[in-house]
């Protein structure tokens, strides 16, 4: 009689092992070309970075050729670019009026600073405590119109003039004033904004702030 072990027959691997080893395979196949692929992108990205770097802060910038206007705007969060420019086109008399954007030290600065350059008070308007480029819009269309301007001259920092000028067009009433956007020109250039820490932090948070403005007020700035 064969004994119990000579009559067993040498067993196959079972099927659902075979599967778990072929997907093992493939998972550690699958994160090497993911891996692969990362690292070609981040080589192709660092050498071509003097294409879509500069590209970034150009996109942004939609800003006009000023012309003669009612009025000159300059918007709050950002003096150290805008008060220069706002002044130096009021000196050109681009426009005899100014109202001044901003909150608390800010304001109280700027409207110095323009008071000392020259513009007579009569002529000097302020906006305060505006919470964001939407609220400031609306509340620089209702002076306007308190005004019976026609036309204004907006002037912001490059990398909002998108932004900005999408806001406006959003909330542009009936009869419209016709808005010219400005850029002031700051220290640094397309070519080398990413190299101070300020800089980089307000353009690439200007990249967060649109999608979020067309989400909460339909405000897309990308199709402009």
């Amino acid at each position: 009689m064969m004994s119990s072990e000579a009559s067993e027959k040498p067993t196959s691997p079972q099927p659902h092992k075979r599967i778990s080893i072929r997907l093992i395979f493939f998972r550690r196949k699958r994160w090497r070309v993911i891996a692969i692929l990362g690292v070609v992108t981040l080589c192709t990205l660092w050498i071509s970075r003097t294409v879509w770097l500069p590209w970034m802060y150009t996109y942004l910038d939609v800003g006009e050729v000023p012309v003669k206007a009612d009025f000159i705007v300059v918007l709050g969060g950002g003096s150290t670019y805008r008060d220069p420019e706002a002044l130096r086109l009021y000196q050109q008399q681009m426009a005899s009026r100014v109202i001044v954007g901003g909150c608390g030290e800010e304001l109280t600065s700027s409207m110095e600073y323009f008071a000392a350059n020259g513009v007579p008070e009569d002529a000097l308007f302020s906006i305060d405590n505006a919470e964001s480029t939407w609220h400031e819009a609306g509340l620089v269309f209702a002076l306007l119109r308190s005004e019976n301007a026609r036309s204004a001259l907006i002037v912001t920092d490059g990398f909002h003039t998108r932004r900005a000028k999408a806001t406006y067009e959003h909330l542009q009433g009936d009869p419209p004033i016709k808005l010219t956007f400005v850029t002031a020109p700051p220290d640094y250039s397309a070519d080398d904004w990413w190299k101070n820490q300020h800089d980089r932090s307000m353009i690439l948070l200007e990249y967060l702030k649109m999608p979020y403005y067309c989400l909460r007020y339909g405000v897309c700035s990308w199709v402009k």
